[in-house]
């Protein structure tokens, strides 16, 4: 980005006294602000990159795909919510919330703790 956009009032918030409205100097394009991203999307985007940069997304240990995935660990939980089950890692259960920040993906590369199902 450049500084301009840095720059770029908000829309909604008036001009502040004594200063000219920016939408009107000639010459000084205002760019449209990037769509807002929520939550969850950063989130996924942040686990994409881990993955792609050969982490795991929910240890940031190195994937260890020649072991497995985390839905063959023996510390894969099912947890039942009111919107459903999500499934948790039982290896670090003072990391587990009801949030979906600790959720995990049984299609995950296994993290250094992998141990099989029994």
């Amino acid at each position: 980005m450049t500084e301009l956009e840095w720059d770029a009032p908000d829309p909604l918030t008036p001009p502040l006294p004594g200063m000219p409205d920016p939408g009107s100097l000639p010459g000084l394009p205002i760019p449209p602000r990037p769509p807002a991203t929520s939550r969850d999307r950063r989130l996924t985007e942040r686990r994409r990159a881990a993955l792609d940069a050969g982490r795991h997304p929910h240890t940031g240990a190195l994937a260890r795909p020649d072991l497995g995935t985390c839905g063959t660990c023996s510390a894969l939980q099912r947890q039942e919510g009111v919107a459903g089950r999500y499934l948790k890692c039982g290896r670090f259960p003072a990391l587990l919330t009801r949030g979906a920040a600790t959720d995990v993906r049984a299609s995950w590369p296994a993290c250094g703790q992998w141990r099989p199902r029994e």
